[in-house]
């Protein structure tokens, strides 16, 4: 999927609870509630089409992909690093033309879209850009696996975080 998922329904059309408050954001994170939320450009303005997700919103069985495709595994982003970025080189002029893009096209903040812990913090907006993949750490831990891109230092890596974070999401075509 070219764009990271500006989805507020699971695929049975259920509403997945759209966040506002802080203290909303870390109570669905101690019940483990599926949840989504916007990203903040200042106190009383959000940016609509930064939308993003605790892990239990992108793992409810409803299902949060659309028909025909789903959330990446972590294998799945290890095929993804190796086949573009198989060089360091490559990775390299790949990051310095999205380091280009980022002076003269907005767009490019919706990839660098930071994060949002689970105590309800907003975190590296224009900095690193975080995923979700759909594999826990461990079956039944607090964490699961994401993957990310830091936008000053030429990184991708993945990682495991707290299934209460905000993450982005994308998906891809089922095969």
């Amino acid at each position: 999927m070219k764009n990271n998922s500006n989805l507020t329904s699971f695929r049975n059309g259920e509403k997945i609870r759209l966040i506002e408050s802080t203290s909303e954001w870390l109570d669905a994170s101690k019940k483990k509630e599926p949840a989504c939320c916007l990203y903040p450009i200042n106190e009383n303005n959000y940016h609509e089409s930064i939308i993003l997700y605790n892990w239990y919103a992108v793992s409810d069985l409803r299902g949060i992909a659309p028909e025909g495709w789903r959330v990446p595994t972590l294998d799945d982003f290890r095929k993804l690093k190796a086949n573009l970025f198989g060089s360091n080189e490559a990775f390299i002029n790949c990051n310095s033309q999205i380091h280009e893009s980022k002076n003269v096209n907005n767009e490019i903040f919706s990839f660098f879209c930071g994060t949002r812990d689970f105590n309800g913090s907003f975190l590296n907006f224009g900095e690193f850009g975080f995923w979700w993949t759909s594999d826990e750490l461990k079956e039944n831990t607090l964490y699961a696996f994401g993957f990310d891109v830091n936008s000053e230092n030429d990184s991708l890596y993945s990682f495991y975080t707290d299934k209460g974070d905000g993450l982005s999401l994308r998906f891809i075509r089922h095969c």
